[in-house]
């Protein structure tokens, strides 16, 4: 069955039941499903066959218009309400959307209930026909990661495969009817947006937190809520661990998940110690690639404390010698690649990069993550990090040239250099030049989400350089 007709069939069987909500509005199924078909309808009046429709709504709106796109076979491209606007036109161009849906929120900044009709926008765009990797009939959605290239990059979703990473974490989390999700994802990022479609197959609840709500008035939402699943970033996941520690109470949580980046043991043990077993961990590994490719089984993530999980079902997973087809042994380390329903169709009018990480093999395709891991002796996948300049913030993918492009459209940055963040290190830019570290700060916020601008930025007379002549990133990892 299609994702949107699963979805539809289960909002059947509870329409008066509380699907999405926030702070300050709730919407049943009945009514999501309904203002989904409305602003579907005024899709058909205005769009062009097959071209994407933009979305740069809250959560809640951004929910109504992800199903009202799936119903009509729309292509969805989601963004956040913060893209800076020189982003937001690439976005516009690349994508080669004609409709974009944003919300009062996104538009004036100021409060209010449009969750349940969100305003439609026309975009001027090309008049030929729509294309992309793959049949543009089976697009499901183009998600934007950060690029090599200094520029986002889409990766192009078919239905199918995210038909089937929905059952397959489905079958691995076991989301229940009677359950409460809370969550400060955005719908933007593909966990948040994996979390509309986990609800809805099962009939449970989604709450959209604030960044407040979700820290500071954590204990307040839990109560209030009933919350028992919280999927969450692993930096949030130690924001919780320090709550828990000033005396936060589980109340009716019963699962956390986890994905975006690497979790440490000790905030495993943490959860662990003070939740109990009541409380199930589930560490995850995935890439918006193929979305999701391993799941810790439960009660295993506090035993197995480096491990990110076991292959999900369908998914096949091995370890290869970088830039080589050579399968390594249980143990080695080296490229984790991976093959299955799940694995995307490629990059969105990138078709170079796209024949690079997804390597056709006769009838089946290899997708190549970056990622540098290996599989135990029993069979439970281990992750080291990204081989390609890429890093995790927040949870967010962030690329080290994107990032650098950025700092180098400031007025006299002459060279620069970032720093990922780690155990040992904030996420930094350091730079040579005349430019002051504001008129770098307003170039970056020119370029890049928030969440992607370096923690620290620090200008300095000279980079320090290793026997080669390279950037030392070691040396300003301690500075």
């Amino acid at each position: 069955m299609d994702l949107y007709d699963s979805l539809l069939v289960a909002s059947q069987a509870n329409p008066d039941k509380v699907f999405l909500s926030n702070a300050t509005e709730s919407h049943t199924y009945r009514e999501v499903f309904e203002a989904a078909q409305e602003l579907a309808d005024r899709m058909r009046e205005v769009a062009t066959p097959d071209r994407p429709c933009m979305i740069q709504a809250d959560s809640i709106s951004a929910g109504v218009a992800v199903l009202a796109c799936l119903s009509i076979r729309k292509p969805f491209v989601p963004i956040s309400g913060s893209t800076p606007e020189a982003r937001f036109h690439y976005l516009c161009e690349d994508s080669g959307s004609d409709l974009l849906v944003r919300d009062r929120v996104v538009e004036r900044g100021l409060p209010g209930n449009r969750a349940v009709r969100p305003s439609l926008e026309s975009i001027e765009c090309a008049s030929e026909p729509w294309t992309t990797v793959g049949d543009p009939a089976d697009v499901a959605c183009l998600i934007y990661t950060s690029g090599s290239t200094g520029m986002p990059k889409a990766v192009v979703c078919s239905r199918k495969s995210v038909t089937f990473a929905v059952q397959a974490i489905d079958e691995a989390l076991q989301y229940r009817p009677s359950d409460v999700v809370v969550t400060a994802l955005p719908i933007f990022f593909d966990f948040g947006l994996y979390q509309v479609f986990l609800a809805a197959r099962n009939g449970a609840s989604l709450y959209f937190a604030t960044e407040l709500e979700s820290s500071m008035g954590l204990s307040d939402l839990l109560e209030r809520t009933g919350a028992t699943i919280l999927p969450m970033v692993p930096p949030a996941a130690e924001k919780l661990v320090r709550l828990i520690k000033r005396g936060l109470r589980s109340h009716r949580v019963r699962q956390i998940s986890t994905t975006g980046a690497a979790m440490n043991a000790e905030t495993r043990l943490a959860i662990e110690r003070s939740w109990g077993g009541a409380v199930d961990l589930r560490v995850m590994y995935g890439l918006t690639e193929c979305k999701r490719v391993a799941i810790m089984p439960e009660g295993e993530s506090y035993e197995r404390l480096e491990a990110v999980g076991r292959p999900l079902t369908g998914t096949a997973v091995t370890i290869r010698v970088p830039e080589s087809l050579e399968v390594v042994s249980n143990g080695e380390s080296g490229e984790i690649c991976i093959e299955g329903p799940h694995v995307m169709n490629g990059y969105h009018r990138q078709p170079e990069l796209t024949a690079e990480r997804f390597v056709a093999l006769g009838d089946r395709v290899l997708l190549r993550t970056g990622d540098i891991g290996w599989i135990d002796d029993d069979g439970y996948l281990h992750c080291r990090g990204r081989s390609d300049g890429q890093f995790k913030v927040q949870g967010y993918r962030v690329s080290a040239d994107e990032v650098l492009a950025a700092a180098y459209s400031a007025p006299n940055v002459d060279s620069a250099a970032v720093v990922p963040p780690s155990d040992t290190s904030r996420y930094a830019l350091f730079y040579e030049g005349r430019s002051t570290i504001d008129e770098v700060k307003d170039a970056m916020r020119g370029q890049l989400d928030a969440y992607a601008i370096p923690a620290t930025i620090k200008r300095m007379d000279s980079l320090p350089l290793t026997e080669n002549g390279k950037v030392d990133i070691n040396e300003l990892e301690r500075m």
